[in-house]
């Protein structure tokens, strides 16, 4: 792969609920990596319910087509709507300085022929793609009506495993310490209690945020931890992208300068250092 690829983000895409904004991505031909910033949703069910597994399988192989489309190669940022179960499963390699997870996707229905590989950042991890380095921590808290609810094939859609383990946290605190501290972009699910409040205001406006049922979405321990994080002496970054509140804004922090993106709707885009 080329050292002189584009790199873009994108938010959610549930499945294929929101897979039209790549879809409809009016991109160029140049060598790019898409980072998909969680609620992938396109590895949620094993092989033993084979009907919906296929269907998973559908999904992967069709965002294989869309790389070969538009000349990416996909990398995941897990979100909270995912299988984490199987998330966990998956084999790890080192990449980038730091560890990555991947799935090479089969074709069923022909003699399982791999047609591709996706792949998943790990929590807590810093990788230097490209002349970039960023650090990567997927996850996020699910609304508490949704806590231990099935879907409509009786399959579970929540996962501890959701919120990151001690040993995630730890881990993120290694690796920036043997960063000096200091990364380029954050690419996460969520974001720290004060950005996403501010996501919040501006999706709902002044007031109405308090009586949406977003309002534990910037109370829980990831995003108390990447409070900690950004009000950390030491820690230096230039921008930070997350999806999960399902709205687009930049947010400029008053007290620091730097630049908070929440991305959704909108086809991918160019990270800009």
């Amino acid at each position: 792969m080329s050292s002189h690829r584009e790199h873009y983000i994108c938010g959610d895409t549930h499945d294929r609920v929101d897979l039209p904004k790549i879809q409809n991505w009016a991109s160029n031909k140049s060598e790019k990596i898409l980072f998909q910033l969680g609620d992938f949703g396109g590895l949620f069910y094993e092989k033993d319910n084979k009907k919906l597994w296929l269907k998973d399988n559908k999904l992967l192989r069709d965002w294989l087509k869309l790389g070969k489309q538009h000349n990416f190669t996909l990398f995941v940022v897990p979100g909270n709507h995912e299988n984490w179960d199987m998330i966990d499963k998956l084999p790890t390699k080192g990449m980038f300085g730091g560890i990555v997870q991947y799935i090479d996707v089969i074709h069923p229905y022909k003699n399982n022929k791999t047609q591709g590989r996706i792949y998943f950042l790990m929590r807590g991890e810093v990788y230097l793609i490209d002349g970039i380095k960023y650090f990567v921590m997927g996850g996020a808290n699910t609304h508490k009506s949704f806590a231990g609810e099935t879907d409509r094939d009786g399959e579970q859609i929540c996962w501890s495993r959701e919120i990151p383990s001690f040993g995630e946290y730890k881990n993120a605190m290694i690796n920036f310490k043997r960063h000096d501290y200091n990364v380029d972009v954050i690419l996460s699910h969520t974001t720290n209690a004060n950005i996403g409040y501010q996501t919040m205001v501006a999706k709902y406006g002044n007031g109405a945020y308090s009586q949406s049922i977003d309002f534990d979405k910037v109370d829980d321990p990831l995003t108390r931890f990447f409070t900690s994080l950004s009000k950390h002496k030491k820690v230096r970054y230039k921008s930070w992208y997350f999806g999960h509140f399902h709205h687009d804004c930049i947010i400029r922090d008053l007290e620091d300068d730097r630049h908070y993106e929440c991305h959704y709707n909108k086809s991918p885009k160019l990270i800009n250092i």
